[in-house]
């Protein structure tokens, strides 16, 4: 697909299978626009971009992060 959306991908996994997916997921964003939604501040950090609500408005965007190849174990916020 040209994006791929994936609200709380990690959300009710353990951490091995949270960091495979988000492994995966990092794979595919090589080859198509990925929309992450998560509260988990670590997943977040993998952005290029990352969009911050508060109160149901963008409260901050943060752009330019150097991503990172693959995600260290994230913990579970």
């Amino acid at each position: 697909p040209r994006i791929l959306f994936a609200d709380e991908p990690t959300g009710n996994l353990d951490t091995a299978n949270g960091s495979m997916i988000m492994e995966m997921l990092m794979e595919m964003n090589s080859q198509c626009m990925l929309v992450l939604v998560t509260h988990n501040a670590e997943l977040a950090a993998l952005a290029a971009r990352e969009i911050r609500l508060k109160d149901g408005r963008i409260d901050r965007i943060i752009t330019n992060r150097a991503k990172k190849k693959s995600p260290k174990t994230p913990s579970k916020k």
